[in-house]
């Protein structure tokens, strides 16, 4: 059974991996967590920055926080779950309205001065997240950063996904979220 660290102490572990919604609780300034997720990330940052401890994101995950954050960006301005009514074209003749603000963030999170590292995703995390799927129904994406978070931060990942928290071998890692 998977644990939970109630708001996330930033002393009980030596690596963790970072899931889409606390990346998005971070950028976005409307998040709910946002006052939450960015005082756990500033809480992490000397411990990152001397080395003792090890932040790992995927390419995937930063693929989920840029479509995230368009998401929020198209509905904040035409009306919350507009986004989600579009079309795959109308999206994309959206896209220029956007440019800027994506554009923004994607070079934010491919900066140097990020305190993640980007892990690839392997054959055998690939494998285990198809497995995670069969065996307890969680939406792929998910599967695929709980594989990887099991092999590179022994299971530890930074979330809010309450889903994640049933898991075997993971320990969720909350900011803002009661303990259940």
């Amino acid at each position: 059974m998977g644990a939970v660290n109630p708001r996330g102490s930033p002393q009980s572990f030596d690596s963790a991996f970072l899931d889409t919604n606390f990346l998005v609780s971070c950028l976005m300034k409307t998040d709910r967590f946002n006052r939450h997720a960015l005082a756990f990330l500033h809480g992490l940052l000397p411990s990152v920055r001397a080395g003792k401890k090890r932040l790992f994101v995927s390419a995937r995950v930063l693929e989920e926080v840029v479509w995230t954050c368009w998401r929020v960006l198209h509905d904040r301005e035409h009306g919350r779950g507009s986004f989600s009514a579009l079309s795959q074209a109308q999206r994309l003749a959206s896209l220029p309205s956007y440019r800027g603000p994506l554009k923004d963030i994607v070079r934010l999170l491919l900066s140097h001065g990020m305190p993640y590292e980007i892990a690839e995703l392997s054959a055998g995390d690939f494998a285990d997240g198809a497995e995670i799927v069969l065996e307890h129904a969680i939406p792929l994406p998910d599967a695929m950063h709980v594989a990887m978070a099991r092999r590179l931060c022994d299971g530890f990942i930074v979330t809010n996904d309450r889903h994640m928290r049933a898991l075997p071998d993971v320990t969720c890692i909350t900011y803002g979220l009661p303990a259940e």
